[in-house]
């Protein structure tokens, strides 16, 4: 049936007008990421990732994100492809000599094979760890 005689039946004409005018609905997803901890205790065990495409936000939790804020933190989504996505945010921590430290955190999921990498850089040292695992979605 060609398209345009799509448009003589009211009932088909409803549908698709109301199909092309409806807002398309956000895309939530959670990342469920394990891997072995680092010893250093700035990568952790679990990381949670709650993606939200449409507002472009992240919200992050491990047990850092816990024990520091009491809840997930934000985060920014630093790329979404087809390829990979990559997912960043920051931490005040508290070193092993007492000094506060911001902790840039960066985290990649590789999306052909779920496999994620987990880095983290005290801002203004030239140390940086990073652990790897996999991921899967959860929600």
């Amino acid at each position: 049936m060609p398209v345009s005689s799509l448009f003589k039946t009211p009932v088909i004409a409803a549908i698709v007008c109301v199909g092309i005018a409806m807002p398309a609905s956000a895309e939530t997803f959670r990342y469920l990421c394990e891997m072995p901890p680092d010893q250093s205790g700035y990568i952790t065990a679990t990381y949670v990732l709650d993606v939200d495409t449409s507002a472009k936000t992240v919200k992050i939790q491990d047990a850092l994100t816990n024990a520091i804020e009491g809840e997930p933190v934000d985060g920014e989504i630093a790329e979404f492809t087809d390829r990979k996505h990559v997912f960043k945010w920051e931490l005040i921590l508290r070193s092993s000599n007492g000094q506060n430290v911001k902790m840039r955190y960066r985290a990649a999921v590789f999306r052909n094979n779920m496999t994620a990498r987990v880095e983290a850089t005290p801002i203004g040292y030239s140390n940086r760890f990073q652990q790897r695992g996999g991921c899967r979605v959860v929600s």
